[in-house]
C-alpha cells in the first residue's frame, strides 16, 4: 500500500471487457472536477496512432507515449491523476513508479489485461493487484457461447513475436470455450 495520501487503482480483465472505457470514464470525472490528469501509453502500442488511446467502442483520448515506467514517472510530475493504459506492456519497474507517485499524493490508475493469450497471469499485473488500493475486475461476453468471458483467445498466428492486436487477432472467451495455442507460438 502507498505510504502517502495518494492511491493506486487497477482495472483488469480480458480484451473487450471495457477496461479502456472504464479508464476514460474515470479520467472524465477527474477532469470535470478540475483535476490535472494525464493518460500514458507504452510506445510499443501503435494501434491507435501517435498521441492517442482508443477504446474498442471508438472513444478516443489524448495520451503521452512513454518508453517505460521511469519516463512515465517523470512525465506524470504535477498531475493529480496519472492513468496508464495497457499496463501489462510495462516492465516490473511500473510497480515502484506507481508506489512513488501514490506516495506523493497522486491517484494512479492502471488498466491492464490480467491474463495473456495462453491464460497465464502477467507478473507485473499480478503484483500491481497486490499493491492496489482498489481493483475492478471486468468481464466480456464470450464470442462462442455468450457466457461471461475472462480470457483472451488468440485467433491468428503470432508473427515475429508481436502479440499486439485487436479484434482481427483476439476474441473474448469463457474458460469452457478458451483453447490456448501452443506456448511457443
Amino acid at each position: 500500500m502507498p505510504a502517502g495520501p495518494g492511491r493506486i487503482e487497477l482495472i483488469v480483465g480480458c480484451m473487450f471487457s471495457g477496461k479502456t472505457c472504464a479508464l476514460f470514464e474515470r479520467l472524465g470525472r477527474a477532469e470535470a472536477l478540475g483535476l490535472k490528469v494525464r493518460l500514458f501509453k507504452h510506445v510499443i502500442d501503435v494501434r491507435d496512432g501517435a498521441g492517442w488511446v482508443a477504446a474498442h467502442s471508438g472513444l478516443r483520448h489524448p495520451a503521452t507515449e512513454v518508453a517505460g515506467a521511469e519516463v512515465l514517472e517523470r512525465e506524470a510530475a504535477g498531475c493529480d491523476l496519472a492513468a496508464v493504459d495497457e499496463g501489462h506492456f510495462f516492465e516490473a519497474a511500473l510497480l515502484e513508479s506507481c508506489r512513488r507517485l501514490a506516495a506523493r499524493g497522486m491517484h494512479v490508475l492502471v488498466a491492464a489485461l490480467d491474463l495473456d493469450c495462453w491464460g497465464r497471469p502477467f507478473p507485473v499485473v499480478t503484483k500491481l493487484r497486490d499493491l492496489a488500493d482498489e481493483v475492478s475486475v471486468l468481464h466480456a461476453t464470450c464470442a462462442r457461447c455468450g457466457e461471461l468471458a475472462d480470457r483472451t483467445h488468440r485467433l491468428t498466428p503470432i508473427v515475429g513475436g508481436d502479440l499486439i492486436g485487436g479484434a482481427e487477432a483476439y476474441e473474448a472467451r469463457c474458460a469452457r470455450c478458451f483453447r490456448p495455442g501452443p506456448a511457443g507460438l
